[in-house]
C-alpha cells in the first residue's frame, strides 16, 4: 500500500515539476517571439508608411 501511495504522490511533484519548467520555459519563449513579431511588423508598418508620405511629396 506504501508504494503505491508514494507513487501517486511522485507523480503529482514530477507533474507539478513538469508544468514549473514548462512555464518557465515557455513564458520568456512567448514574450520573445511576441516582441519580435511586434517589432517586424511595425517595421513593415513604418517603411510602408514612409514609403506612401514619399509617394504623396513626391507626386
Amino acid at each position: 500500500m506504501f508504494p503505491v501511495i508514494f507513487n501517486e504522490w511522485l507523480n503529482k511533484q514530477l507533474v507539478r515539476l513538469g508544468w514549473c519548467v514548462t512555464l518557465v520555459i515557455a513564458g520568456p519563449l512567448f514574450w520573445l517571439i511576441a516582441f519580435v513579431l511586434t517589432r517586424k511588423w511595425w517595421r513593415d508598418r513604418k517603411e510602408k508608411g514612409v514609403l506612401r508620405v514619399g509617394g504623396l511629396t513626391n507626386s
